[in-house]
């Protein structure tokens, strides 16, 4: 490949070409060739751009114009005052010109209002607001009721969220709506930090070099533990894994303090922060009308003449994905009467006996490997694991037959544009492909081109970039929010999310649940199951958390003020329908629809009829019917039942289509809108997946710093 052609492709990819849209189908095969380098290293090179500023363009790449003047916006989190009252200010112009940040300071501990205790620890809370469409705070047309928005993990982003994929967003919703994106307490830009690795005092802010060193170590800790491999891969490995989660946990709990994160950081904490957003969003619209006059909060606008605004105000409107789901459970069994719109998207089970959810979260799990041989096979020469005559069980055969070579026999590669050798063994492979399977549409053809390329022995040298941590040593990388432990602080604090607690043997006896579960019962047990060995710091509650209210057990379904909607892939990889299933049967009224494509979250895939349900149950109040649900058939095999289903608009290896065969449903978009919402759910499907990478690739594969190729 001519060096001019290697940095066109190298433009593309960080275009993120690589996902399969409308338009893509048909790219040449030099864009294959970059593929597989972005099997080794497009997962760190995306989560790591998540983490700098950079701009960011709306799904149809055309430049938003301005609605307002901006003068001086803010460019660091540090320019935003906090604030006990809401009050936004234009920021980062480099996503776009039409975003507002605030800081909004909340309690610590509810027990100990601002203001009303002696001793008042804070949080401030980071909140990005992109207005709907001729909507503007500097105008005061603004929503009763915004879009909150929360991108999973736990540990997502939600800033970075809406200031990358925000347009994206708004245009799958409908671009009327005021979305906010807000990092729950302990997480990216809100303060304090859960960081475990950094030096600084108690609830005290870290300068730049602290933050870097911290980063630095973090990164050096995971480098060390890169060669252990996944619980299964050695007598000791299991061990091992379970002593280095100890290892952190015991680090923490140095930094825990009566006043500390730590202790704060639950799911029922964010919550009842989510309430008090509710709130100072009223308060700061009461404002608006004195300021202003009466007239200026949601008119019709020309985008959308005919549309009429719910009435949600003084309740959540919102949109939570993966964890989301069970961050909005929360909320509404807290706060019952203050559902405005609830949607919950890849939907988590809350048991009140964890381990039972830890397992039961792979039950989906191997049948989207098995689809992936099934779309190879449908897909003929367009998967590149395809031989002529092949049946889908050969595919699987030589998928097996590499995975088996690599655990025998590791590669051995020496990149070219890095002296540091690189082993590739099926454990890195592995781990890869749980990632891929969040998002079969656009993964699937990588894997296929990964496994073809190393069954077919060729030189990995040029196509590999090493792990290299000299870029966390400049002092001048401009960054938005640094890394730290809030996925393991709420994990651990959340009695849902504890596993095992009766030290290795109890692991041992989890990880033997989980195989006969799953395939993927190492990287589970890896990744999840692990994670709070040895934690030690208890955890508190806010005064709204009844336990007895809660969703879970025996406990009597919830009423809320306004039914929720949940939503299911097919098969998901790690929230199955099942567990939609069961959450939708704790809540009165719930309906739930069933998205027949596999991934995780429904933008795994587009559907236009998934999302016209989203739409009209947002805008119109339009709640889709309650599941009617046989749990006794369904107990060993598929869902047995009645209730709403959504077709996909793509699948692997294919093309975009705006109409399914048999579904009517998809004739009722206007001309160019289905387009539209297909790269919409692709530019948010291509920037949330840095947050599933954040938490689940392998170390080898992520810390990477640049992308070269050969």
């Amino acid at each position: 490949m001519k060096k001019a052609d290697v940095n066109q492709e190298q433009e593309s990819y960080r275009e993120g070409l690589w996902l399969v849209g409308p338009n893509q189908a048909r790219k040449s095969t030099k864009l294959h060739s970059i593929l597989f380098t972005s099997l080794l290293v497009l997962f760190l090179f995306l989560t790591r751009d998540t983490w700098l500023v950079g701009p960011s363009r709306r799904p149809d790449e055309e430049q938003h114009p301005p609605c307002h003047n901006h003068d001086s916006p803010a460019t660091s989190w540090a320019d935003i005052v906090p604030s006990e009252k809401l009050s936004w200010s234009p920021c980062f112009p480099a996503f776009g010109q039409d975003f507002y940040c605030a800081r909004l300071t909340l309690p610590m501990d509810y027990h100990r209002p601002l203001n009303a205790s002696p001793s008042h620890p804070k949080v401030h809370i980071a909140m990005v607001l992109l207005p709907g469409v001729n909507h503007s705070v500097d105008t005061g047309l603004v929503s009763e009721s915004p879009l909150l928005i929360n991108p999973g993990g736990p540990g997502g982003v939600g800033t970075l969220d809406v200031l990358v994929t925000g347009y994206g967003m708004r245009e799958i919703v409908g671009n009327h709506h005021d979305l906010i994106g807000f990092d729950p307490r302990g997480i990216g830009a809100t303060w304090p930090q859960a960081d475990c690795f950094d030096a600084a005092e108690l609830n005290s802010s870290p300068d730049e070099v602290e933050k870097q060193e911290a980063w630095l170590h973090r990164a050096t800790w995971q480098v060390e533990g890169q060669a252990i491999g996944l619980p299964n891969s050695t007598e000791r490995a299991l061990a091992d894994i379970v002593r280095r989660q100890e290892a952190v946990n015991k680090m923490c709990g140095i930094k825990d303090d009566k006043d500390s994160i730590f202790r704060y950081a639950g799911t029922p904490h964010v919550a009842q922060d989510m309430m008090s957003i509710v709130n100072a969003w009223d308060g700061w619209l009461e404002e608006l009308r004195d300021a202003k006059g009466p007239g200026h909060i949601e008119q019709p606008i020309s985008a959308v003449a005919t549309y009429s605004p719910p009435d949600t105000k003084g309740k959540l409107v919102y949109w939570g994905f993966s964890y989301g789901t069970m961050l909005g459970a929360t909320f509404a069994a807290m706060f019952p009467q203050s559902v405005g719109r609830l949607i919950l998207d890849g939907v988590v089970e809350t048991p009140r006996v964890a381990a039972n959810m830890l397992v039961d979260s792979l039950r989906d799990t191997d049948a989207v490997l098995s689809d992936f041989f099934y779309y190879c096979h449908k897909s003929g020469p367009k998967c590149r694991l395809y031989r002529e005559g092949d049946e889908a069980r050969d595919i699987r055969e030589r998928f097996e037959g590499v995975m088996a070579s690599l655990e025998d026999d590791p590669l051995t590669v020496i990149p070219a544009h890095a002296r540091i050798p690189v082993i590739i063994d099926a454990s890195a492979i592995k781990r890869l492909l749980f990632v891929i399977m969040y998002i079969p549409t656009a993964g699937f053809p990588v894997l296929a081109l990964a496994i073809d390329t190393i069954y077919r022995g060729v030189d990995l040298g040029p196509l590999v970039v090493a792990p290299d941590l000299a870029p966390l040593c400049h002092r001048k990388l401009d960054i938005l929010a640094y890394p730290e432990d809030s996925s393991r602080v709420i994990r651990c604090s959340d009695t849902t999310y504890q596993g095992p607690s009766g030290g290795l043997e109890d692991f041992q006896r989890t990880f033997e649940r989980l195989a006969n579960v799953s395939y993927f019962a190492d990287v589970w047990t890896d990744i999840v199951v692990t994670t709070c060995s040895g934690w030690d710091i208890t955890p508190t509650t806010p005064p709204a958390l009844d336990w007895e209210r809660f969703p879970w057990g025996d406990n009597p379904p919830i009423n809320t003020s306004f039914p929720i909607m949940f939503v299911s892939n097919t098969h998901d990889p790690v929230t199955p329908l099942r567990q939609g299933l069961v959450q939708a049967g704790k809540f009165v009224g719930a309906g739930l629809v069933e998205q027949l494509s596999d991934g995780h979250c429904s933008i795994a895939a587009t559907s236009l009829c998934t999302v016209a349900k989203m739409r009209a149950y947002l805008d119109d109040g339009i709640v889709p019917d309650v599941p009617e649900w046989d749990k006794e058939a369904s107990e060993d095999g598929p869902m047995v039942g009645k209730w709403e289903k959504c077709p996909a608009n793509e699948e692997p290896f294919g093309v975009f289509e705006p109409v399914v065969q048999g579904f009517s449903g998809d004739g009722l978009w206007a001309q160019g809108e289905a387009t539209r919402i297909s790269v919409a759910v692709h530019s948010v499907r291509d920037a949330m997946r840095s947050q599933t990478v954040r938490t689940f690739m392998p170390p080898q594969l992520r810390l990477l710093s640049e992308l070269a190729v050969g």
